[in-house]
């Protein structure tokens, strides 16, 4: 997704992308808004299942995911990477990350993202108690994380070096 609003994506199974599954990623000055995912599946992608990255002065306002799939990847299950854009207001709803190479979930930047219920299990698998279920960098703002297992869960074991690692950095008003 590269700009627009009111995108809907509904039972949808990405498999095997050479790179990233699927990519949000508005360009210099243009707007991503209002998306819906619901069963949307990343999985054995070469690098991350779901990238969500703007370009330089690109926006990402309000995308919520409701049981999606980013797992068996490459590299990342989800990653939020806002460098010199704009990343405000994600729901992650019931998200799975499974099995990933590396972290489930890695969020860089943004604020206003929820992650709420899911499981993020038997990640780091490129190097056991290496990298983490989720991870929320310096500098994200105003985030949540309820009722969410990161941890041994749907029959895999404890690989993951941490299962949440908030970083020293990160906005103070979290829950």
């Amino acid at each position: 997704i590269v700009s627009g609003s009111g995108f809907f994506f509904t039972n949808i199974d990405i498999r095997n992308a050479k790179e990233n599954a699927i990519v949000i990623r508005p360009g210099d000055g243009d707007v991503a808004l209002y998306g819906w995912f619901t069963n949307v599946l990343a999985d054995t992608s070469g690098s991350t299942g779901i990238q969500i990255s703007p370009g330089p002065s690109g926006i990402v306002y309000s995308m919520t995911f409701v049981d999606c799939w980013a797992s068996t990847n490459g590299a990342h299950g989800v990653v939020v990477e806002p460098g010199s854009g704009t990343v405000d207001g994600l729901e992650f709803i019931g998200q799975r990350c499974y099995d990933n190479q590396q972290n489930g979930m890695v969020i860089i930047g943004g604020k206003n993202i929820s992650i709420l219920g899911g499981q993020f299990s038997g990640n780091s698998k490129a190097a056991a108690d290496t990298y983490n279920g989720i991870v929320v960098a310096a500098g994200v703002s105003e985030f949540k994380i309820q009722n969410t297992r990161c941890g041994p869960a749907s029959g895999r074991g404890s690989g993951q070096a941490i299962g949440i690692q908030v970083v020293t950095g990160a906005s103070d008003n979290y829950m």
